[in-house]
């Protein structure tokens, strides 16, 4: 993989100069803002003069923008200059605030950009780095450096979210994230006639490399608006698409639940969602019952549920693990959850009593390698037996910032399977179902209660739908005198009355009483009241931790039950 991104996106500027490149979104609206291919090369390389009298080939820049084209050509003016980008969201609340200052500390960046109005707030964290409001401000300029554009060489430190670990900073080289933008190309078939639409938060993998980057290396345009205007408003995200023709957008599964649930009957009314024919989604679950109440809703809106891409990706590998293609759907599977429980799978007829439905995530592409492993002898399972994920090929990252990436160090990457190095360990459980990846949940995430090990992803399935004022739940685990207590924290929709809560939470119960299970405690909050990282994906440790510590401002909770 011999191609950089700003020679692929150079290309297309001076094939079609005047294409559209991105478009921030105006919600009340408006036009917005705009850059052409040109207009967004001149910015970058203008921003690049400036960056390269600060900063040297290698040098970490943080970037800490609010949504909007400044972050865009930002990130392209650090690769000019030779720098690699950090992303990061703005400090607007406390929590994000504590999330820079650790990105800062981590990174060892020299220089923090951000927007103007940012400015004072950003010097009050930045600790004793050097903070621009902008990478074209007036000032110094300097010739573009000659540096190592070899695909070993770091493009880009991406930070996880810290959901299920202390956040991280991954490495992604120039030939990782080139790997992998190919990989998302092939597996959605893409070309210059797509248009992108997305909310999804800008300095995480997923909105970044997936609905910033890909469009740029493809070459077609990308609309944006800012996460809180989604959760704000849900329908804006349909209405976007039905005004842009968009035919690429997507996001984790509790984003298709609030759509339907929230969009407006003015917004409903007005909409054409014909044109999409690529809404993937991944992150977190992908959830039979909400993707079918999405399609229910919008189908007379001209969705067809084809146009599904339930996908899986991490941030160590880049972003995109696998993937089914370009309008294949979704295609849920039927298994005897009891067997599953016990690592083996069995599959059965739809409706089966004691059934679990799993949705297949689509297979690898490019020289992505998949297997399957025992987590504890390192050896492949035989077909039919749930293992740990492991993944091999030129997308998958090269390590943590700072530490020390090998298998005795009890890291995730650089380990051997069959003789064979370098593979990565996910840390996630599931198994091949006709080539393609069903997940089954995370080896760190297992609650065994009463003997048995429950996955909390299938918790939350059997709660989903159980009441039409649910918009999505997390399943975790205390420690108890005996055995773990089982927790469900629940969000509920603003339009259930106070009366109704009992209700809620009653159905809850039931659909867990089903399963064989009995909650020690159901906690129903507000709206946005479950903890999630900054891809929207339900962050269970997080809300668990705000749980014990009394952050979560329940609308209501239980009293224990005495139960498990």
């Amino acid at each position: 993989m011999n191609r950089i991104f700003e020679e692929v996106f150079r290309a297309h500027a001076a094939v079609r100069s005047e294409a559209l490149a991105v478009h921030r979104i105006d919600v009340s609206g408006g036009e917005g803002e705009s850059l052409t291919r040109q207009e967004l090369l001149e910015q970058a390389t203008r921003g690049a003069r400036h960056l390269a009298a600060r900063i040297r080939p290698g040098d970490r820049v943080v970037l800490a923008h609010a949504p909007g084209l400044e972050f865009v050509v930002s990130v392209l003016a650090v690769w000019l200059a030779g720098g690699v980008v950090v992303p990061a969201g703005p400090p607007v609340t406390d929590r994000t605030r504590v999330w820079l200052e650790g990105i800062i500390r981590a990174s060892g960046a020299t220089l923090l950009l951000g927007d103007p109005v940012l400015l004072p707030r950003l010097k009050q964290v930045a600790l004793f780095l050097d903070v621009e409001a902008t990478c074209l401000q007036s000032g110094p300029e300097a010739e573009l450096p000659a540096f190592d554009s070899g695909p070993e060489t770091l493009a880009l430190v991406q930070f996880t979210s810290g959901s299920t670990s202390a956040p991280r900073g991954v490495c992604v080289t120039r030939g990782q994230l080139a790997a992998n933008l190919d990989q998302i190309a092939r597996a959605s078939a893409f070309d210059e006639r797509e248009v992108a639409i997305s909310w999804l938060p800008h300095y995480h993998n997923m909105g970044l490399i997936g609905m910033i980057l890909l469009p740029l290396w493809v070459g077609f345009p990308t609309h944006l608006m800012s996460p809180m205007e989604f959760l704000e408003q849900p329908g804006r995200w349909l209405s976007a698409i039905s005004r842009y023709r968009g035919t690429y957008s997507g996001g984790p599964n509790f984003a298709f639940d609030l759509a339907a649930i929230r969009t407006t009957p003015a917004e409903f009314e007005a909409l054409d969602l014909s044109n999409w024919i690529g809404a993937f989604c991944g992150s977190e679950p992908v959830r039979v019952r909400s993707l079918e109440r999405f399609a229910a809703r919008f189908g007379p809106k001209g969705f067809d549920s084809c146009a599904y891409f339930p996908s899986y990706g991490m941030a160590e590998a880049t972003l995109i693990v696998t993937g089914p293609g370009r309008l294949k759907g979704m295609n849920p599977v039927s298994l005897d959850a009891a067997a599953l429980a016990d690592g083996q799978v069995v599959e059965v007829p739809v409706g089966t009593e004691g059934a679990r439905t799993l949705v297949p995530l689509g297979r690898t592409w490019g020289d992505l390698e998949l297997a399957v492993v025992d987590p504890a002898s390192g050896e492949r399972v035989e077909s039919g037996r749930v293992g740990e994920v492991w993944l091999k090929g030129s997308s998958v990252a090269s390590g943590y910032w700072g530490e020390v990436s090998s298998p005795d160090a009890n890291g995730p990457f650089g380990h051997v399977l069959e003789g064979r190095p370098d593979w990565l360990r996910t840390g996630d459980l599931g198994f091949l179902h006709g080539g393609e990846l069903v997940l089954t949940g995370r080896i760190k995430e297992l609650i065994i209660l009463n003997g048995r090990n429950l996955h909390p992803a299938d918790l939350e399935a059997a709660i989903a739908g159980c009441h039409p004022g649910l918009i999505a739940s997390v399943a975790f685990a205390l420690e108890g005198e005996r055995s773990e207590r089982l927790v469900i924290v629940a969000e509920v929709a603003p339009q259930v009355p106070a009366a109704a809560l009992t209700g809620v939470e009653q159905a809850i119960r039931l659909a867990l009483r089903n399963e064989d299970v009995t909650p020690h405690e159901v906690v129903l909050v507000a709206p946005e009241g479950i903890l999630r990282t900054a891809t929207g994906k339900l962050a269970r440790f997080a809300t668990r931790a705000a749980h014990l510590e009394g952050r979560l401002k329940p609308l209501t909770a239980t009293a224990p039950s005495g139960g498990a």
